[in-house]
């Protein structure tokens, strides 16, 4: 996204063609798209790019909870992402006591987007 020249585009096209070509991932290229405007022929980042890049690490930081949760609560993954992970399971019991974890095999981070029929169905089970 840093490296996306937007002050030089003039379509969501060519910004699409600009951020495939770095992630080379046609999904999170149109995912990326939905932070972009285009106000009088001109591109800009709904986002704050800068923000996020000085914050990457805090963002990244599980979040600090101070008491725990106790009301049934869903984690749904992918087996392709490591964004949480096995080991993670401890910490997650540790704040929420009354937790389920559900793997979405063959897929990634953007599980909701992959396979979004699965996790719907994950989600409705869990609601009954």
């Amino acid at each position: 996204m840093q490296s996306l020249p937007i002050e030089t585009l003039k379509s969501l096209s060519q910004a699409f063609n600009g951020l495939n070509q770095s992630l080379q991932d046609d999904a999170l290229a149109y995912f990326l798209l939905k932070n972009i405007t285009v106000n009088e022929g001109r591109l800009n980042w709904k986002i704050n790019i800068e923000a996020l890049i000085n914050n990457y690490d805090t963002i990244l930081d599980a979040p600090l909870l101070s008491k725990q949760i106790h009301i049934p609560s869903l984690f749904i993954r992918g087996t392709l992402s490591d964004y949480i992970k096995e080991n993670d399971k401890t910490q997650i019991k540790h704040h929420f006591s009354n937790v389920l974890f559900t793997d979405i095999k063959e897929t990634g981070h953007w599980l909701h987007q992959e396979k979004p029929d699965i996790v719907v169905n994950s989600i409705k089970h869990f609601l009954k």
